[in-house]
């Protein structure tokens, strides 16, 4: 997850002319909420695989200074289907041509 900041909670609190460098804290708690809805979601989205085990996750802060997270959960059952991981995972080919300039060469 990366924090966006489009989300209307950060628009809600910049002033005119401030951007999010100004405002470190409330884009910290912000993503800190965010971040806590999501763990939530994730430990009962794939029901079918038990409970949770553990939940692990690493914050960053790129250059950009807007903090992205890496996340890792185990649950007690191993037996996850490829199409049930499918109805919440999702990737797409770019279609814009010159999106295709950022994928990779697989």
């Amino acid at each position: 997850m990366t924090c966006n900041l489009a989300w209307p909670e950060i628009q809600s609190q910049l002033l005119k002319g401030q951007n999010h460098t100004d405002i470190p804290i409330v884009i910290t708690r912000i993503f800190h909420q965010k971040l806590s809805l999501l763990i939530q979601i994730l430990k009962i989205i794939f029901s079918n695989a038990g409970k949770v085990i553990y939940c692990i996750w690493s914050v960053k802060f790129p250059g950009c200074g807007l903090p992205h997270i890496h996340i890792l959960i185990k649950y007690t059952c191993d037996w996850i289907e490829p199409h049930e991981i499918n109805q919440v995972v999702s990737t797409e080919l770019p279609v814009n041509s010159e999106d295709k300039d950022l994928s990779l060469d697989l």
